[in-house]
């Protein structure tokens, strides 16, 4: 059993559900600061002139709820995160 967020009114209720191993990819960097800021830190893979976050957890399913439900964080934090992950990204696509 996996736990996931389920929004309700503006609360976060947390709701077990079954959940087989899945990897969640995004093309958004602020969704992806979101959960690297919560500690599911993306692979970064280079498709095209793109840089696609990858993360192999379970738990970024979790917090995408979050993220939706609008889950506050310390600002500071989420935009050092945010410009750490943005530099990634870059220096990603540089390489390709």
């Amino acid at each position: 059993m996996k736990w996931h967020a389920d929004c309700l009114n503006g609360r976060i209720e947390w709701k077990e559900k079954e959940m087989e191993d899945r990897i969640f990819t995004t093309l958004d960097v602020h969704l992806a600061a979101f959960l690297a800021l919560k500690g599911v830190e993306p692979e970064l893979v280079s498709r095209g002139n793109r840089i696609v976050f990858s993360f192999p957890s379970n738990d970024a399913w979790d917090f995408v709820d979050a993220f939706n439900c609008n889950e506050p964080v310390h600002v500071a934090d989420y935009v050092s995160t945010l410009k750490a992950l943005r530099g990634k990204m870059y220096d990603a696509r540089g390489r390709s």
